[in-house]
């Protein structure tokens, strides 16, 4: 994930400058992205609830489907702003 922010950070607008910059966002990001799948599962075992809804059947509900993104995009938009570019 951070090899794939960085090769595509020049795309984006970021000068070479900030690429270190970026590349810390990126394992923010891919950090809460890991946990996220964990953490979601830990609420609904905790609830005793098996999957989340029956949107998409046996595969754990729509929440399975967003949970990564779901912790990411926070950490990203937050590493983003405080990290300025």
């Amino acid at each position: 994930g951070v090899l794939v922010a960085v090769a595509f950070a020049p795309l984006a607008g970021a000068s070479l400058a900030q690429l270190p910059l970026v590349a810390l966002a990126a394992a923010i990001t891919v950090l809460f992205s890991v946990i996220g799948d964990p953490f979601e599962s830990l609420l609904k075992r905790h609830v005793g609830a098996k999957d989340s809804g029956t949107m998409i059947p046996g595969h754990g509900g729509a929440l399975d489907r967003l949970d990564s993104v779901l912790a990411a995009l926070p950490a990203f938009a937050v590493a983003q702003s405080w990290l300025g570019f």
